[in-house]
């Protein structure tokens, strides 16, 4: 094959280029950005879609955050692809700061009776004591409930104006490439 690699990646190469990406996250948010700029939709719809998938992502609904962003896209009237590039939003580097940011709003919102404040997530599960992990769930989506939606209102904003910018550079460009290309050589020099 022209394009494959010379050797198949490990178990653990895959496992680390999920976490951290080769190119770093920074490359990565570039490149769907990029992505997002160049789909063929009004920038309304574009930016729609992508809060969507932003604001899904502060949910504890993992596993679940795709397809809610496709429908909640899809029902808004949002561009889908977007929202599914939207979802990026949530991802290893920043779920460390998600999670304990809507749990902490959760916490305040329900006053306080949230789950209780130290625990071992994994031994309950172990133990099969679901009661623990309930209210800490409760506490997160009700969090995620307030996060997101301020979430997806800055991104659509964000967004916006990434895709109206490029796509109004775009359109100047291909004018004047246009215009280049009807103007045979020689009527410039009889003018």
């Amino acid at each position: 094959m022209r394009f494959a690699r010379r050797r198949e990646p490990s178990r653990a190469e895959r496992l680390r280029e999920w976490v951290w990406p080769r190119g770093g996250w920074w490359r990565t948010f570039l490149y769907v950005l990029r992505m997002v700029w160049r789909l063929a939709d009004s920038p309304h719809a574009i930016a729609l879609g992508f809060a969507c998938g932003a604001a899904i992502s502060f949910t504890p609904l993992w596993g679940l955050h795709f397809i809610i962003a496709v429908l909640l896209a899809w029902l808004l009237r949002g561009n889908i692809f977007a929202g599914l590039f939207g979802t990026i939003v949530g991802n290893p580097i920043t779920f460390p700061f998600i999670i304990p940011a809507i749990y902490e709003i959760g916490r305040l919102i329900l006053g306080g009776h949230g789950a209780p404040q130290r625990f071992h997530l994994w031994d309950s599960v172990l133990a099969g004591q679901f009661g623990v992990i309930w209210p800490t769930w409760k506490t997160m989506m009700v969090g995620g409930l307030v996060l997101g939606p301020v979430a997806g209102i800055f991104f659509y904003g964000l967004v916006r104006m990434a895709v109206e910018a490029y796509q109004s550079r775009r359109r100047a460009r291909l004018s004047a490439r246009q215009s280049e290309l009807a103007a045979p050589d020689g009527a410039e020099e009889q003018a």
